[in-house]
């Protein structure tokens, strides 16, 4: 009897402990990466949380598309949000870490899904133009699409001062043999 005492015990401090320790201590993803080079590691998107994703999309596009430069943080923080929930399971979506911290990312999905803010309560007020112009690029695909034939390829940004070029070129190479060995036959992006 005392020995089952100490040992509910010890579980539960033990259950306390690590349970503190993941609420403070990012871990590192429990998978072998899909890529590395130098002290980058590629990952599905899947191994970082929305909210570490979304922090990660803000701080791209300080710096990159041109129609969401200057565009409150908070709203672009929700389309990053829009991005992951639309993404996640999506086999090109991916992220490049440095040991936890997410630096480079890859947002996609199956076409047939339609866009990012499909069945969604839409785009906040000053993201109307970025909403506008995908609502527009999916209406240009010129045939009905099946799900599992044409893929897209969403958004893809690398943090400074990572390097861009590299990390950019390597996502989109693993998206287009991702999207091949799930059975996709076209690829859709726009730029």
């Amino acid at each position: 009897v005392l020995f089952r005492s100490c040992e509910a015990t010890l579980k539960s401090i033990f259950c306390k402990f690590t349970m503190a320790m993941q609420a403070v201590t990012p871990t590192m993803p429990s998978m072998a990466p899909l890529f590395t080079t130098g002290p980058y590691a590629l990952y599905p998107l899947h191994v970082c949380s929305e909210e570490a994703i979304a922090k990660l999309f803000v701080k791209i596009c300080a710096r990159g598309n041109p129609i969401l430069q200057g565009k409150p943080a908070a709203d672009l923080y929700r389309l990053g949000a829009a991005f992951y929930k639309k993404s996640v399971g999506s086999e090109i979506s991916m992220v490049f870490l440095t040991g936890v911290e997410p630096v480079a990312l890859m947002f996609g999905w199956d076409v047939f899904d339609g866009g990012v803010w499909k069945d969604t309560s839409g785009p906040p007020e000053s993201l109307d133009c970025h909403a506008a112009i995908g609502k527009g690029i999916f209406a240009s695909i010129p045939h009905e699409t099946m799900p599992r034939q044409d893929v897209f390829l969403a958004f893809t940004g690398v943090a400074l001062p990572h390097p861009g070029q590299a990390l950019m070129h390597a996502m989109q190479i693993m998206a287009c043999f991702s999207a091949s060995a799930a059975g996709y036959t076209n690829t859709f992006g726009y730029a």
